[in-house]
């Protein structure tokens, strides 16, 4: 962060919202990181054992470097039917991820990489301090936004129905923040 005050550096934190369990329809949320130098996308070993989802082990394992550090995972796993909450609830995403033990200092559970955001044709724009996924505009946020309250706001609205009203849309948008100034 410069020495300017008003000034706010945009962080490339997400929410990523998966399924309790295979195949069910309550989801929980989590705090991820869009990290366009990563060339893999990871998932916290802790998530996957506790829903559930089936491990495939590797031969070896793998090193990745990222933004938040170098990891090492062992297996991948592929979650169906995810969402990320803060562009919408109508697009489902299958994909397959590297399994990693969380560092204790890491706030982040999932690491999403540049192939990810290629084929899901996301762009982050730091110079308007927004993502845009096709033609879905989000503000990014502060680094350290996320509180577990705010996730937890996030992760109720979000769990209230199947089907989308605009007055849910609308209380949605409400529990996300405000442009960057």
């Amino acid at each position: 962060m410069d020495n300017n005050e008003n000034s706010i550096d945009p962080s490339s934190e997400i929410l990523i919202a998966i399924p309790e369990s295979k195949g069910s329809k309550k989801y929980k949320t989590y705090l991820g990181l869009i990290d366009s130098g990563s060339s893999g996308s990871l998932v916290n070993k802790e998530i996957v054992e506790f829903t559930n989802f089936s491990m495939q082990l590797q031969k070896k394992p793998i090193k990745w470097d990222t933004a938040t550090g170098t990891f090492q995972t062992d297996g991948t796993v592929t979650i169906e039917k995810y969402h990320l909450p803060q562009f919408t609830r109508k697009r489902h995403i299958t994909l397959s991820f590297h399994v990693f033990q969380k560092r204790s200092k890491l706030i982040y559970d999932f690491i999403l990489d540049r192939d990810l955001l290629n084929k899901l044709s996301i762009d982050i724009c730091y110079s308007t301090a927004r993502f845009v996924w096709e033609n879905i505009i989000v503000d990014m946020v502060p680094c350290n936004y996320w509180t577990e309250q705010k996730i937890r706001n996030i992760a109720k609205t979000w769990n209230m129905s199947k089907k989308t009203t605009e007055a849910e849309e609308l209380q949605l948008a409400e529990n996300l923040p405000a442009p960057l100034a």
